[in-house]
């Protein structure tokens, strides 16, 4: 329906030389006489190339929900992954190429896309139908076709968000490969210590980013970084490099926090944030800000820690050591 609008829009600027009229355009003095024999009709605003572009990228968007949704399932779904594929290529092939012509759009799209792929790498990969060497190919290739989009604030966090996801699916990798192949297992840890780096300067970046009011979330997801960093150097991971940094990245970790809370203006993002500098600081041997936290607030305490286990950012036996205390 809006291809056969923005069809007739300019088939009109051909035939009158005009653009369609507006409400401003109809909105001429009348008077009262007049209004008694006037006859009211809506104006339906022309479609435009950028209303176009912007319907495909809310497509292409819902597609990489859809991802995430089968990623969590973790199961095989062949239909659905088909149909995403088809369906991204018709929209890329058919429509986006032409809608962008004339814009300078196409860095907005090359993000979308490069989410997409991402995206719809994991969920094969937590279906067990790709390698994972093959889905960390996927980003890096996925990543280096977005150009100056990747330098905006947006560009930067989706780009670190999809890092921290490529280490989440690692930890199972390594898991495996510690059992039967230990120099994997090394290979995979200086991978994830690789990527998991690449998304602390993405965020690092996206901090220097002027006119940001969510610079509270990219803090705290500083501070996720340096734990998952500091994860390393748990068993079965037991990467060198992160045990002999072990008190720089848990010191990192309680800064970053202790920003994100400062600058946080709602509640829960500023509970979240203090609980886990409190963590850090446990781990670290300070255990005096944990414990009076759970004196004013044990249940919402606990929660925080419930999903810091979960994230991947305790390990099982820091979970229920922090959780005794």
């Amino acid at each position: 329906m809006q291809e056969l609008q923005f069809s007739q829009s300019l088939e009109q600027v051909n035939e009158d030389g005009q653009t369609p009229l507006n409400g401003s355009q109809n909105a001429s003095s009348t008077s009262p006489k007049e209004l008694e024999n006037e006859t009211w009709a809506t104006v339906i605003e022309p479609t435009t190339q950028d209303t176009l572009l912007d319907t495909s990228i809310a497509q292409l968007e819902i597609l990489t929900s859809i991802c995430t949704h089968l990623s969590s399932a973790g199961d095989w779904y062949p239909n659905e992954i088909h149909w995403i594929r088809q369906w991204e290529q018709e929209l890329i092939e058919n429509k986006v190429a032409r809608y962008l012509q004339g814009t300078n759009r196409h860095g907005e799209i090359e993000l979308v896309r490069a989410n997409l792929s991402c995206h719809l790498a994991d969920a094969e990969f937590q279906a067990g139908r790709l390698d994972f060497y093959v889905y960390e190919h996927e980003l890096v290739t996925a990543f280096s076709k977005v150009s100056e989009f990747e330098a905006t604030f947006q560009g930067l966090c989706d780009r670190a968000d999809a890092e921290i996801a490529l280490n989440a699916a690692a930890q199972t990798v390594v898991e495996e490969a510690n059992h039967r192949r230990p120099e994997s297992a090394l290979k995979l840890n200086v991978l994830r210590w690789k990527h998991l780096t690449t998304a602390l300067d993405s965020l690092t970046a996206a901090v220097e980013v002027e006119g940001e009011p969510q610079l509270s979330q990219v803090h705290l997801r500083r501070g996720d970084c340096e734990m998952l960093r500091h994860r390393l150097a748990d068993p079965p991971s037991d990467y060198e490099l992160a045990r002999k940094s072990e008190k720089t990245l848990l010191a990192n970790a309680e800064i970053y926090y202790r920003g994100a809370a400062r600058l946080a203006s709602a509640a829960e993002i500023r509970q979240e944030a203090s609980v886990k500098e409190a963590v850090a600081a446990t781990i670290s041997g300070q255990t005096e800000k944990l414990v009076t936290a759970k004196s004013v607030d044990a249940k919402g305490v606990q929660k925080v820690i419930n999903n810091m286990e979960e994230e991947g950012l305790l390990s099982e036996e820091k979970y229920y050591w922090i959780g005794s205390l």
